[in-house]
């Protein structure tokens, strides 16, 4: 599923929300956080919201033009039929679950180096890293959860009944009780395991292609058509938890990655030479102290740092 599709169905999803009877200011506030996250939401966001105003201009005009009938009925039943095309569009493609009884769809974002510990209606508890947008689905008979963008630590309750089935992208991973972190940077998807099992499956269309049951310690990573399993290593795992502490973990890490890593949580931003994008560094560091590793660079490898406006460039 490419990302276009997915910002449209996610759009839909927020604009059938608005319209029910128990929206509030906090799920206002969070529309408005997934609005600024990027154009591309707020364009498809938009082009729904026209359609839906366009409707019901069109009910007022037939209202009006039928005499003596109720003036509502025509902007409801108009109203409706955009809702029902809405909510079609945002089933289609994988996004809108089937509201149970009881259940009730329920969006978490951060903002860029922001953390939120949310905690579901079966009981399980999912932690969101920097830049995260997640949207559950907890009912009687199934729970869902789709993580549009960023990070999150899962603990979940465990329920044979019930499998806890994580969608990102077209990765899905599916699990009865257990510990586990998923990481989604556009199409690429990382899944570390904590504690227990959980069965990673790569979906191409709308067939399975591939699965593979991984453990304590193991990490997969997905990206298009390939599913790497990396080998077990405890130590590895506890390192990509470093950030619910706030740090973030480096072992043998390039200063390019260190710098894409420190970015996440950060709107100043590195930039790294070419020439020193493979050098190797180690250590843990506060995730937001961007200060503290810029002169570390500078002090303990006699780097150049140039800051310009919310940039540091580094260099030899």
């Amino acid at each position: 599923m490419s990302r276009a599709t997915d910002v449209e169905a996610c759009a839909a999803t927020w604009l059938v929300r608005r319209e029910e009877e128990h929206w509030t200011a906090r799920d206002e506030a969070e529309l408005q956080l997934w609005l600024q996250e990027s154009a591309a939401h707020r364009a498809a966001f938009w082009r729904l919201e026209y359609g839906w105003r366009r409707a019901d201009r069109l009910a007022a005009l037939t209202s009006d033009a039928r005499k003596g009938v109720d003036a509502g009925i025509g902007t409801r039943r108009v109203r409706a039929a955009l809702l029902a095309a809405c909510l079609v569009l945002a089933t289609a493609l994988g996004f809108w679950a089937i509201r149970e009884p009881g259940s009730a769809p329920a969006m978490f974002t951060t903002d860029v180096g922001g953390h939120r510990l949310a905690v579901m209606s079966d009981g399980s508890r999912v932690e969101l890293n920097t830049a995260s947008h997640l949207r559950a689905e907890i009912g009687r008979r199934s729970r869902q959860v789709w993580l549009d963008q960023g990070e999150a630590y899962f603990e979940v309750a465990h329920d044979r009944d019930r499998p806890f089935v994580v969608h990102a992208g077209d990765t899905r991973v599916t699990v009865l009780g257990t510990k586990f972190v998923v990481r989604r940077d556009e199409d690429k998807v990382t899944v570390s395991v904590v504690e227990g099992r959980v069965k990673v499956e790569e979906a191409g269309g709308h067939a399975i292609d591939r699965a593979s049951v991984i453990t304590s310690g193991d990490i997969a990573l997905s990206q298009g058509d390939s599913m790497l399993l990396a080998p077990r290593s405890e130590q590895r795992v506890e390192a990509q938890l470093a950030w619910r502490q706030g740090r973030i973990d480096f072992d043998n890490t390039t200063l390019g990655q260190a710098a894409l890593e420190f970015n996440r949580y950060n709107r100043r931003q590195l930039i790294v030479s070419e020439d020193l994008s493979d050098l190797r560094i180690g250590g843990s560091f506060a995730a937001q102290n961007l200060d503290g590793f810029v002169r570390m660079l500078r002090d303990a490898y006699d780097l150049s740092v140039t800051q310009t406006g919310d940039r540091f460039t580094i260099s030899s």
